[in-house]
């Protein structure tokens, strides 16, 4: 799952995986949130939450990439050049960074 975009004045667009609704939410929905997979998950793993779509899916976005899966060879095609993989990567730590000026900390653990 993946955000298909991220605007500067902090509007998310995604696609709900289960019934195929297109989204659009702001950043400052209270139901859009950072959390951390598990309590004990160090700060570097932590996710974005979205809303629950009407058919009930919550989806959570990876925002956090290390160097290494950021040159991984889905991320990188043969000539050396970002795939659209890398630039959804780029996307989602954008929402980070857009998280953190807008003070939305993580969370203990995602919402079932």
């Amino acid at each position: 799952m993946a955000l298909h975009t991220l605007t500067e004045d902090g509007y998310l667009g995604w696609t709900c995986p289960k019934c195929s609704q297109d989204r659009r939410e702001h950043i400052s929905h209270e139901a859009i949130k950072a959390v951390l997979p598990f309590p004990e998950a160090p700060i570097h793993t932590r996710l974005v939450q979205t809303p629950a779509c009407s058919c009930g899916m919550r989806v959570d976005l990876k925002v956090d990439f290390t160097p290494e899966e950021l040159a991984a060879p889905n991320m990188i095609d043969a000539q050396g050049q970002p795939t659209p993989s890398h630039a959804t990567a780029h996307r989602h730590m954008a929402l980070a960074r857009q998280m953190i000026a807008s003070g939305k900390r993580p969370n203990i653990a995602p919402t079932d």
